[in-house]
């Protein structure tokens, strides 16, 4: 699970990244379309890179990691799947693309699904610091 820190700070480092190149480099060369699929892409990256690295902690404090492996691995999926064919098609504009998002909108519902189950199945195992 400890990979997975790595990549949700990556995810996010690379949605910050990509913002300011879309609001700076791009902004002459795509329309409002265009941008706007842009920042949806960068928005749904940070959002669920945050996701994975708060899913990682999850994992830690209730002491089980089967669920919130198996929501990393779709919260990863969702992220290529979704914000990827956002970038593409605002850079390409072949709207063919867009066929790829709903995998990722599928596998992002189904990766808090098993959020939820996780937290709800193991909320008896949640490890509470003393002091708290």
């Amino acid at each position: 699970m400890r990979n997975f820190f790595i990549i949700g700070g990556l995810f996010c480092a690379l949605a910050v990244g990509l913002g300011a190149f879309g609001a700076h480099a791009l902004k002459p060369h795509l329309d409002s379309y265009g941008l706007g699929l842009w920042e949806r892409a960068t928005y749904y990256q940070m959002t669920h890179g945050m996701a994975i690295i708060i899913t990682t902690l999850a994992a830690y404090f209730f002491k089980t990691s089967r669920c919130f492996f198996v929501a990393n691995l779709l919260f990863t999926i969702g992220i290529f799947c979704f914000a990827g064919s956002l970038y593409t098609i605002a850079l390409t504009n072949i709207k063919m693309f867009g066929m790829i998002a709903p995998i990722g909108g599928v596998s992002f519902m189904a990766a808090w699904l098993l959020v939820f189950i996780g937290c709800f199945k193991s909320s008896s195992n949640i490890v509470i610091p003393k002091g708290a």
